[in-house]
């Protein structure tokens, strides 16, 4: 069963929000868009 997180960041700080985007695609989370990630990533046919 796959399992979903979204986040926000509430400051303008682009780098904190790049920085936790890299961790999740570092540690293999497939991004859904925006501040969404998806674990595991699901195979596109």
């Amino acid at each position: 069963m796959p399992i979903i997180i979204s986040f926000d960041v509430q400051d303008d700080d682009n780098n904190q929000r790049n920085r936790v985007q890299e961790l999740f695609e570092k540690l293999g989370w497939q991004n859904l868009g925006g501040s969404s990630y998806r674990y595991p990533k699901q195979d596109l046919i």
